[in-house]
């Protein structure tokens, strides 16, 4: 289900949030781009992906993912008070099991700084290139790391790069991009929360 750019008026998001909640499973990946966030811009502009964040959805209405520096349970819904891009991809109970553990654990500046840094290089160099060749070790867990190593252990796969380094990019290319479910919310204008055709909308096609 693909609902594309759809601008939304409150019944409408919480009708697609309920639909989320709906379809989303325990340990399934949950890529995301906060519009409003100056943190998630740079992450999206420094890895050049389209959906810096990822989490992983818990069940209940509720996910595992970094808040404010650290690993923790919040809820999807959070999602739908704002202007988000988000994308769903199917995972596995062993994904949200492996993810769990890292509950309670923070991120470290430097390790943003550095991986950022490595990052840009290897954009000139090559994918993975940088973040292979230098010994960092690191000092906390980023977002996509911790999903990415979840998901790396949950299938009994191992990569030429530590998954704790992984970009949001990285985990993409390794999980795919196929979807169930995925849509950029926008908050609603006042011509379109008039307008009689904005629901309609709300159906799109399946992917």
């Amino acid at each position: 289900m693909n609902y594309g750019r759809v601008e939304l008026t409150e019944d409408q998001r919480k009708r697609l949030l309920s639909e989320a909640l709906d379809q989303a499973r325990p340990g399934d990946l949950l890529f995301f781009y906060h519009r409003t966030s100056w943190r998630s811009r740079w992450i999206r502009r420094v890895t050049a992906c389209d959906l810096p964040h990822v989490c992983v959805y818990r069940g209940n209405g509720r996910i595992v993912g970094m808040l404010r520096g650290q690993v923790r349970l919040h809820f999807l819904r959070r999602f739908f008070r704002d202007e988000y891009d988000f994308r769903f991809v199917r995972g596995s109970r062993r994904v949200l099991d492996e993810a769990s553990r890292f509950i309670g654990q923070r991120e470290a500046l430097i390790d943003l700084v550095v991986l950022g840094c490595l990052v840009l290089v290897e954009r000139l160099l090559g994918t993975g290139t940088a973040r292979r060749l230098v010994p960092y070790r690191m000092r906390g867990v980023t977002c996509s790391g911790v999903v990415s190593s979840a998901w790396h252990a949950s299938q009994g796969l191992s990569a030429q790069l530590e998954p704790m380094k992984f970009t949001p990019l990285d985990l993409e290319r390794a999980v795919g991009k196929a979807s169930f479910l995925e849509a950029s919310l926008f908050p609603p204008r006042e011509s379109a929360a008039r307008a009689p055709n904005v629901a309609g909308s709300l159906a799109g096609g399946g992917r």
